[in-house]
């Protein structure tokens, strides 16, 4: 059955136009379905400073990978608000500096993200997302990009799954 259940859910992305046998790979983390292609979990392997040197590495479930998804999307919308309402602002007071308003606003469909799960020292998991318009070859997919300025095409942030919270965004500045 689950077999069965599983060449249905290809068949309706393929059918939708959603799933390009081509370009990207589907896979299956107990049960959720994510686009290789664009979204890639890295192990905990280097010296990081995204969390506290405690932390310990955690797998993510269905439910997690749904929770970030909706958590991403609310904290890129909640930022692409604010950041029309500068592109207003500036336009308007420097009309001269033919400003483009996609250097504020993140569409997220245009990027490739990279996780990295971990359960803190209060035994909470969280995920720090980096996010990049622009990771080029397959390098992304095994260890992280870090990239100094390129403006919005980069950015990351925290997200707690067991609050179900997101923080410490940041976006990337312009040299």
């Amino acid at each position: 059955m689950r077999l069965l259940t599983y060449y249905f859910f290809i068949l309706l992305l393929t059918g939708c136009g959603q799933f390009d046998s081509n370009k990207s790979q589907v896979y299956e983390s107990k049960g959720y379905f994510y686009d290789t292609s664009i979204i890639v979990i890295l192990p905990l392997t280097e010296n990081l400073n995204q969390f506290d040197k405690k932390c310990k590495e955690v797998m993510l479930n269905r439910e997690d990978i749904k929770n970030i998804d909706s958590l991403l999307i609310k904290c890129i919308s909640d930022y692409n608000v604010n950041s029309e309402k500068d592109f207003e602002r500036i336009n308007s007071q420097r009309p001269e500096l033919k400003i483009e308003k996609s250097n504020f606003i993140i569409d997220l469909k245009k990027y490739k993200r990279q996780y990295l799960a971990v359960l803190n020292p209060k035994g909470e998991k969280e995920v720090w997302i980096n996010c990049g318009c622009d990771f080029s070859g397959e390098n992304w997919k095994y260890s992280i990009i870090y990239v100094e300025d390129g403006g919005n095409c980069y950015f990351n942030l925290k997200i707690n799954l067991t609050k179900k919270v997101f923080y410490d965004l940041m976006v990337n500045g312009v040299a």
